[in-house]
């Protein structure tokens, strides 16, 4: 999950971008009211590897570094005795 909280309703833009700042992942591209906002994000999706999380609306600009890890597991239920 990603969430934020705004002050005002605001134009955002989320995305994972790669390590060069470029071809994103969209997350969420449009008009958000205040207050706050979760997104459900299937980093599945995405390979393993370093990346970017942007959020940008026109009063503020974020730029995180993330490392996704994703792990292919056999098993999706486990038992133990």
């Amino acid at each position: 999950q990603i969430g934020c909280v705004l002050k005002e309703t605001q134009v955002v833009n989320i995305a994972i971008l790669d390590v060069n700042e470029k071809n994103g992942f969209s997350i969420f591209n449009g008009k958000l009211d205040e207050g706050e906002q979760i997104f459900k994000v299937d980093f599945n999706e995405i390979k393993n590897g370093n990346y970017y999380l942007s959020v940008s609306t026109d009063k503020q600009q974020i730029l995180r570094k993330i490392t996704i890890k994703n792990w292919n597991l056999e098993f999706q239920y486990w038992s133990f005795l």
